[in-house]
């Protein structure tokens, strides 16, 4: 049995976190790379919000249907399609001749991107509780991602090229093959294959997609524009201004696991993870304020925000995620991922064009980051409706 401390549940935890590594690595490869790719194929920023909204636009549109697709694949063959999809397209980025490549081949990475958390979190729900530590662990696997591209991929593209860093990727991808074809996965029941017929979307759980698409919005700002901000207009060395995003992930790895195990020792887990999404809300607006302060206040600041950033908007999708599992049925969990991270997505979809074109006709980025502020703002008032319609559904027996 996969219970609570048993070395099988380790496995699962670990395997896991490396599936969600792999498919993220293109993301964030796209916002450390920033200054090499808008280089080469001279993109403004709008041209290169382009790009990564063709990585979300992939995310955001495939999730409902990735997360439909894993009730009918099961539960590895599902995470071992995930990492190989995420596979083709990082090896064909590196090899892309032309912007067109480079658009193609971030959109097959955004579809294993979509297929990542739905696939995921069918195992977590099959397993016995407590399950905090399981999401907390995976989740972390996203910002794993953020740190080995902010602190690995810079150096490697100054020394090598931007395309030998992206091909060096492909070494994380074959561990993730490794991961999911030897994860311990729990044989799948006959209630887990379908979702039964006429079940509806609690209004919850959409309510929670609401405010994953507003979060969705100002982490975008982050993940594809921080890199090159500090970069351009603070002046940073760009293997610098890469450990900015590592350190965003750094802290969003611990802070991941850490709020996912409070949130399910409190006496309301649920609601406690729904009040710790709302404050997140918060301090993420304060981090979006810090960063569009650096050239006045100095680099010291931006350090500042990505701290901030990594406790609230970098860390928020594992207490989404954990509250998620607990509250959707197992038959439901799949297809309620799949929503809750589309509509995410969706506002990673969004943002970055959006942002690119603020800075294009201003020649500020204080214009951006005031609109990823007010995305974090309306977020922040979203979630307390939500509090009252996530209920927790009963523990299969």
């Amino acid at each position: 049995m996969l219970g609570p401390v048993s070395p099988q549940r380790v496995g699962v935890a670990t395997a896991l976190a490396v599936i969600m590594t792999v498919p993220s690595l293109t993301q964030f490869a796209l916002g450390s790379l920033a200054p090499f790719l808008t280089d080469e194929f001279h993109l403004t920023p709008t041209a290169f919000g382009a790009v990564t909204a063709s990585y979300y636009l992939a995310a955001a549109g495939l999730s409902p249907l990735m997360g439909r697709w894993v009730d009918h694949l099961g539960t590895r063959r599902a995470l071992l399609v995930t990492v190989g999809i995420g596979w083709v397209g990082s090896l064909t980025l590196a090899g892309a001749p032309a912007l067109v490549g480079v658009l193609a081949s971030v959109f097959v990475a955004g579809a294993a991107t979509a297929m990542a958390n739905p696939a995921t979190n069918v195992a977590i729900s099959t397993l016995p509780r407590p399950h905090a530590a399981l999401v907390g662990v995976k989740q972390s696997g996203v910002q794993t991602a953020a740190l080995l591209g902010g602190a690995i991929l810079p150096a490697l593209a100054v020394a090598y090229g931007w395309r030998t860093s992206v091909l060096a990727c492909s070494v994380a991808f074959a561990v993730g093959v490794v991961a999911a074809a030897t994860m311990p996965v729990p044989a799948r029941t006959h209630v887990t294959r379908t979702r039964r017929k006429g079940m509806r979307t609690r209004p919850g759980v959409r309510r929670l997609a609401l405010f994953a698409g507003l979060m969705g919005c100002g982490m975008a700002a982050t993940n594809v524009y921080l890199v090159l901000y500090a970069h351009d207009r603070v002046h940073m060395d760009v293997r610098l201004a890469g450990s900015l995003l590592a350190t965003v992930g750094l802290v969003a790895i611990i802070a991941r696991i850490t709020l996912t195990l409070v949130a399910e020792r409190a006496r309301a887990p649920e609601r406690t993870g729904m009040r710790m999404l709302r404050t997140m809300a918060v301090v993420a607006v304060g981090a979006a304020a810090l960063i569009a302060s650096a050239p006045q206040l100095g680099a010291g600041v931006l350090w500042v925000g990505a701290v901030a950033t990594g406790l609230s908007v970098a860390a928020f999708n594992g207490v989404t995620m954990f509250v998620l599992i607990r509250t959707s049925h197992q038959t439901a969990t799949a297809t309620d991922s799949g929503l809750v991270q589309g509509s995410f997505f969706a506002g990673m979809l969004v943002s970055p064009p959006v942002f690119g074109l603020l800075v294009d006709l201003t020649g500020s980025y204080t214009y951006g980051w005031t609109w990823a502020a007010v995305c974090l703002v309306a977020a922040a008032i979203v979630i307390p409706g939500a509090t009252a319609l996530m209920t927790p559904h009963p523990e299969p027996g």
